[in-house]
C-alpha cells in the first residue's frame, strides 16, 4: 500500500445504482386481446423459444419502453425516471438459441427503425461492418458504434458480454428472462456501472410478467444483508442496513414509486425470498457433473459423489465461452443446472422440517437423531427429496448451517 495513494477522485466516479420493477403484464393482456398466442406471454423463456409467434407483444413492449407509445405509462422509462438525452440500453433476453435472439434483433430493428440495434451472440452470419462478433472483440466493435453514430443504441443479448464488457455510455439494463442465478444477475446489471462522470446512476430494469415472483433484486439484496449481518443481527435487519443504501422502485402508471423497507422485506418474504436467494448463491457451477445430475434428478450416491466432491476440490470449472454458439447439449446441461438449483432450494426452504420436526436446534444433531430413530424413509416421504440428498448437500457444505439459521429466524 505504500506504493499506492488513495485518489478520492476515482471514488466519485463511481455511479449510482437504482433499480426498477416493470410489469408488462398489461401490455401482454393487450396484445392478448387482440388474438396473440397465450402460451407464450406468460414466461420469457417460452417466448425467447418462439419469438416471432410473440412479435406483437415484443414490438409493443419495446415502442412502449423505447418511445413511449401504446399508452401504456407503467412501461414509459422516460416517465418513471430522468433518461439521457442519448439514450444507450442494453437488454439481456431469454433466449436459449442463437437463431431466436437474432430472430428479436429483426422484431427490434423493425418496431425502432430511429435506433441502432446491435445483437451480441456468437453466430457466424451475425457482424458488424463484416465482422463476426465474438467475446473478445465485442466491446471493441461496440464501442466503435456508439462513437460513429449519435442514435440511440439498443443492445441485445442472451449470455454474451456478461461479464467484462464496460461501456461507459450504458445508462440503462434490462432484465427479460425469468429467473437465474444471482451471480449472473449482478454481473449482468454491473453493465450499466462502468464509470463516466459524477452524476451518472445506472438504472435496472427487472422485466416481469407476474412481479410477485420476481426475485431477482430480493436475491441482491439478501446476498448483501447474508454478507453484512453481524453477529445476534437478525437478518430483517441486515436487510434494512441494505435498503438504506439502495433505491428500488415499483413502475406504475402514476410514476416510479420507491418501495419502502418494510413492504419490500414483507414482499420478498411472503414468496419465500430467503431460500429462493440462497438457492441462488449456491454455486452450483463448481458440481461435478456427475453430482450436479444427481441434484436434478433429486437422488444421489453418496459414496461415489463424495469421492467425485473430493476429486473436484481446488479445480476450477469453466463455463463454455460467451461466444461460442450453443448446442442441444449445451441447453440441456444448463437445464439440468437449473432443476439442481431448484432442489437446492427446495432442501433450504424446507430444511426446518428436519430441525424442528424432530425437535432439535442445529441440522447436524436433526441428522443424528434421524439416523439414530432410522425414520430416513420418513423425512424423503414428508420433504420429497431423497435423505441421502439433502444429508449430502450439507456434509459437502453445499448448503451452508447458516443459511438454515437465517431461514427458521425468519419463520419463527
Amino acid at each position: 500500500m505504500k506504493s499506492f495513494k488513495i485518489d478520492k477522485n476515482r471514488d466519485k466516479l463511481y455511479p449510482g445504482l437504482s433499480c426498477y420493477q416493470m410489469d408488462v403484464a398489461p401490455m401482454a393482456q393487450k396484445v392478448l386481446d387482440n388474438g396473440a398466442d397465450e402460451e407464450l406471454l406468460p414466461s420469457w423463456s417460452k417466448l425467447g423459444a418462439e419469438p416471432l409467434k410473440a412479435k406483437g407483444f415484443l414490438t409493443y413492449m419495446l415502442q412502449a419502453i423505447f418511445e413511449g407509445k401504446h399508452d401504456a405509462l407503467e412501461l414509459q422509462v422516460d416517465y418513471q425516471t430522468d433518461i439521457e438525452e442519448r439514450r444507450v440500453a442494453m437488454m439481456f433476453i431469454a433466449s436459449l438459441k442463437n437463431e431466436n435472439l437474432l430472430d428479436i434483433t429483426k422484431i427490434a430493428r423493425q418496431a425502432m427503425p430511429s435506433w441502432i440495434v446491435i445483437t451480441l451472440c456468437g453466430d457466424k452470419d451475425n457482424r458488424i461492418n463484416g465482422q463476426r462478433i465474438t467475446n473478445r472483440n465485442s466491446e471493441q466493435m461496440v464501442k466503435e458504434v456508439i462513437e460513429g453514430s449519435d442514435k440511440q443504441v439498443l443492445i441485445l443479448s442472451n449470455r454474451m458480454a456478461s461479464r467484462s464488457f464496460s461501456i461507459p455510455e450504458i445508462t440503462e439494463l434490462y432484465l427479460a428472462y425469468d429467473n437465474g442465478d444471482n451471480g449472473a444477475t449482478t454481473q449482468k446489471m454491473s453493465r450499466t456501472l462502468t464509470p463516466s462522470d459524477q452524476s451518472k446512476v445506472g438504472k435496472v430494469f427487472s422485466l416481469s410478467f407476474d412481479p410477485n415472483r420476481d426475485d431477482k433484486f430480493d436475491a441482491m439484496v439478501m446476498e448483501a444483508a447474508i454478507k453484512v449481518k453481524k453477529t445476534g443481527e437478525s437478518i430483517i435487519s441486515a436487510m434494512r442496513r441494505v435498503l438504506k443504501s439502495l433505491d428500488i422502485f415499483q413502475c406504475t402508471e402514476d410514476g416510479a414509486v420507491k418501495f419502502d423497507e418494510s413492504s419490500f422485506i414483507k414482499d420478498a418474504m411472503s414468496r419465500n425470498g430467503l431460500s429462493r436467494a440462497m438457492g441462488k448463491i449456491s454455486d452450483v457451477h463448481k458440481l461435478p457433473y456427475e453430482v450436479a445430475l444427481a441434484f436434478s434428478e433429486g437422488n444421489i450416491d453418496v459414496k461415489r459423489a463424495s469421492k467425485q466432491m473430493a476429486a473436484a476440490k481446488g479445480k476450477t470449472y469453466l463455463e463454455k465461452r460467451d461466444s461460442a454458439p450453443q448446442t442441444k447439449r449445451d441447453i440441456s446441461h444448463q437445464k439440468m443446472m437449473a432443476k439442481a438449483r431448484e432442489m437446492i432450494t427446495t432442501i433450504i426452504e424446507n430444511a426446518d422440517i428436519l430441525v424442528w420436526g424432530t425437535g432439535e436446534t442445529v441440522i447436524q444433531d436433526a441428522f443424528d437423531r434421524i439416523e439414530k430413530e432410522n425414520i430416513e424413509d420418513v423425512v424423503t416421504d414428508r420433504m420429497g427429496v431423497d435423505y441421502s440428498l439433502i444429508r449430502f448437500a450439507f456434509d459437502e457444505g453445499i448448503i451452508k448451517q447458516d443459511w438454515v439459521d437465517i431461514v427458521m429466524e425468519a419463520k419463527s
